[in-house]
């Protein structure tokens, strides 16, 4: 019976430590993921996917056509390069009409946008904001099991 609550326990503690390692080792390989909040990448991003940019990819190696993360005031946009100038990075997103203009320097630049995952990014959030209360009731049924509250008297 011991080795079956070690068992659980081990899993239990995986269930909850991996995702967060997993985020962890990708942060500092320079990953970030990111929940797309707006429509201005529709069809092919749609609003609620998760997308993953490599924050260290260097200004430089971006092209026509990559799909990059910049800062513009205080939040982060994720447009398409649709031109590379001497003056920076003329960006747009998929579903716009016109261009945004060069918006992105060396400067403002974040990442590449490696991949995406349609959806996700909702399922992300939503066990995010569940994660604390599904941790805490986890937290509290394993430590009555643990203590034997689970038996019957008699």
């Amino acid at each position: 019976m011991k080795t079956v609550k070690t068992a659980i326990l081990a899993i239990a503690w995986l269930l909850a430590a991996g995702p967060l390692l997993l985020l962890g080792a990708g942060r500092l390989a320079g990953f970030e993921a990111l929940i797309v909040q707006s429509g201005s990448m529709e069809p092919r991003i749609p609003v609620g996917s998760l997308a993953v940019a490599d924050m260290h990819c260097g200004y430089g190696s971006i092209e026509k056509g990559d799909i990059i993360i910049f800062q513009a005031g205080e939040g982060r946009v994720m447009h398409r390069v649709y031109a590379v100038t001497e003056e920076g990075l003329e960006t747009k997103g998929d579903a716009n009409q016109a261009t945004d203009g060069v918006t992105t320097t060396h400067r403002n630049f974040r990442g590449r946008v490696v991949f995406h995952v349609p959806f996700l990014g909702l399922m992300a959030e939503g066990m995010r904001k569940l994660f604390p209360v599904a941790g805490a009731v986890l937290v509290f049924l394993l430590f009555s099991w643990m203590c034997g509250g689970g038996r019957g008297k008699g």
